[in-house]
């Protein structure tokens, strides 16, 4: 829904891409991070950090974004502002038509659970899921205990798929 409200139609696979990049990006700085944390402070300390982080984050990302996107003044010309006003607003008057519609519509659940397609996306993503985060909490593991690396580089090690992920992701952007 944010992509759909925030990005033009042209956009969204940036926009998406942006999703993903980051995504692999804060996986790929956690685990850098966290080594450090657990060698200095102990291992709690990654909790507190990441949790602290992850509240500046949200509180920020609520001030900068919260209601629906409008160009600023000193973005666009004077005309375009108000086009994107106008348009602001014939969103807003579609929403709240919407939002009153909504309660009298009844959602059809049990006719998802009987179509081959809304199954094949649970099935791939919980694999999905399952994969990333096997690897992001037994990858280190494995590398300190069968290969004997100090934590330093079983982190190094551990962000590989994320910067593989990453240059994929980018790299589809641009293509498609």
């Amino acid at each position: 829904d944010l992509i759909t409200r925030w990005a033009a139609i042209e956009e969204r696979s940036r926009a998406v891409t942006a999703v993903w990049t980051g995504f692999n990006f804060g996986n790929m700085m956690g685990l850098l991070v966290a080594p450090f944390c657990v060698a200095r402070w102990g291992w709690e300390s990654v909790f507190y950090v990441f949790g602290t982080l992850g509240l500046v984050w949200s509180l920020g990302w609520y001030l900068i974004n919260r209601g629906t996107p409008l160009p600023s003044k000193a973005a666009c010309s004077r005309f375009e502002y108000v086009r994107a006003g106008e348009a602001l607003k014939r969103i807003q008057e579609e929403e709240a038509e919407r939002a009153a519609n909504r309660h009298s519509e009844k959602i059809p659940y049990r006719a998802f659970f009987k179509v081959p397609a809304f199954w094949s996306m649970i099935i791939v993503h919980f694999g999905e899921n399952w994969g990333k985060f096997t690897l992001m909490a037994w990858m280190p593991i494995y590398y300190k205990a069968t290969l004997g690396l100090g934590l330093g580089w079983c982190s190094v090690l551990s962000i590989l798929p994320y910067v593989l992920g990453i240059c994929v992701s980018t790299t589809g952007a641009a293509i498609a």
